[in-house]
Formats: structure tokens, sequence, C-alpha cells
């Protein structure tokens, strides 16, 4: 469950939190988590189990690391949410404001588009690592086994960043014409990276003229390894002399074990609060 700053309405945050594990679904069949907030990531950056805070720049961990040529990355047609709660880049919260009558639906299909991917190796960021610079995530990297962290959220590199166009597809709420919610769509987002069109029959899109990361890609994700398996286990079932081992987050199809790794670290980023400020749910 998402922790939401104060001053939304419940719809709101129901809205924030059935968007924001609706694209980690979207994403997780390819290893990645998605960008609700775009905060320039980039490889080797160190990020927060939520997917938002940033704790270290791969250019101060990696300094000699190098972006290798992106590549088409193919994604499923649309997610499709509802009251999405914030902008995600095209001004959506502003569009769906109480004070805003456009006269579209709230449910909304967000797909992107023109998506590309730049990956950088395990062997890639062990070669360029900064130890002086970045101690605390060598475990990260090496896949010595260390206690889990006490108190705080874990955290995860960043190995691979896709880049795309975000587009919505917003539907007639009924109670007008398309075009009248489409000047009255122009005239609120008034921007220019964003262009909005006339779908034909009942539906308008907008979307963005510029690619931003859209989803980031853990080079390594945790496993557990269990140690004193006829002990009393502590709170959530760790033992005290249990350890993580991070592994790298490169799975063929065929490697079960390594997909549940992800999917089980999916589920941990989708139970880690979120605390954003009116501003990020605005960009």
């Amino acid at each position: 469950m998402m922790c939401l700053t104060s001053g939304l309405t419940a719809a709101q945050q129901s809205g924030e939190e059935r968007f924001r594990a609706a694209l980690i679904e979207y994403f997780k069949p390819y290893q990645f988590f998605p960008v609700i907030v775009n905060l320039g990531y980039g490889l080797g950056d160190v990020i927060d189990i939520d997917g938002v805070t940033l704790l270290y720049r791969g250019s101060s961990c990696f300094p000699t690391l190098r972006a290798p040529t992106p590549r088409p990355q193919p994604l499923p047609d649309f997610v499709e949410v509802r009251d999405v709660g914030m902008s995600f880049g095209l001004r959506l919260r502003r569009l769906f404001d109480s004070s805003a009558d456009i006269g579209l639906d709230r449910a909304i299909r967000i797909r992107f588009d023109d998506a590309t991917v730049v990956v950088s190796t395990l062997a890639d960021l062990r070669k360029t690592y900064s130890k002086a610079a970045c101690p605390v995530i060598a475990p990260l990297l090496d896949g010595m086994p260390t206690p889990p962290p006490p108190g705080q959220h874990p955290y995860f590199i960043v190995g691979a960043v896709m880049y795309g166009k975000h587009e919505a597809s917003l539907h007639s709420a009924g109670n007008g014409s398309v075009q009248a919610s489409l000047h009255k769509v122009v005239s609120a987002v008034a921007d220019a990276s964003l262009k909005v069109n006339a779908q034909g029959g009942d539906s308008i899109s907008l979307s963005s003229v510029v690619q931003v990361p859209i989803a980031i890609r853990p080079v390594t994700v945790p496993g557990l390894v269990k140690v004193g398996d006829f002990e009393v286990r502590g709170k959530g079932g760790v033992n005290p002399g249990d350890r993580w081992q991070w592994q790298a987050n490169e799975c063929p199809s065929s490697d079960t074990s390594c997909t549940q790794r992800f999917a089980e670290f999916a589920q941990m980023m989708a139970r880690t609060p979120v605390v954003l400020s009116n501003a990020k749910r605005d960009e």
C-alpha cells in the first residue's frame, strides 16, 4: 500500500495506488520497474525499493561507465487505469482536477510509443565500480551474502533504462462533444512538449513528443539465504542469522528461479510506501 502525503481525497489515493500497481504488473514480465515520476534516471543510479527515491547517481558510483547504443523494445498495447491521481508527464492531474469540467471519463488507457532500452551488464558495472565513492552497494555487485537491512528499505542498482513517449487515450463521458472536450484539453494542457489529437469517435489522445525514462531494471535482485531453519524466526519470518545474496537479474525464459526472485522483489516494491509531494504528482 502506498503512503501518500496529506491533501488527497480517498478516491485520489486509491486511484494513485491502483495506477502504480498496474504499471508494476505491466512491466514485470520484462524484469523492469515503472518510472512513475521522472527524475532523469540513468544507468548505475541507486534507487530505493519505492522506485522513486534516488540515493546515488551512477556518475558517482560508476564514473567510467558508458551507455551503449539504444535498441528497440516492443511493449504490450496498453494498460487501462482509472483516476490516475498524478500527471505522469501528461498533465493528467490538471485535466481531471475537480474544478475543470472537460467532459471526459476518468478511465484512461496508457501506452508507450517508440520504446528503446539501454543495458549495462553486471560485468560492465563491476568493471567501472568505484568502491571508494559508493561502498554501501558493494554487496549488490559482488554477491557476498549480507544481513537484510534492519529498519531501512533495500535499494537496487539500475542496470537498464527503458525510454519511450507517454500516450493517454481519453474517452468522452457522454455529456458533450469530443470537439468541445478537445478544445478544453488543449487549453488546460498548454504545453509545447505534448500533443493533443482527436482519435475519431469519442476518443482524444494526449501524448508526449520526447522520449523519457519509462522503466528501470535492477542489475541484481536479492534472494534470501536461510540460516538456522529450526530456530524461531522473527517478524516476517527472517532469522537474525539469515542473509541476502544479490544475484544477476538477467533471466533467460527457462530460468524460473530467476524470474521468481524478481517477482518477489516486485512484490516488495508494491508493498513499499511511496510519498509524493503535490509538485511531483503534477510533473
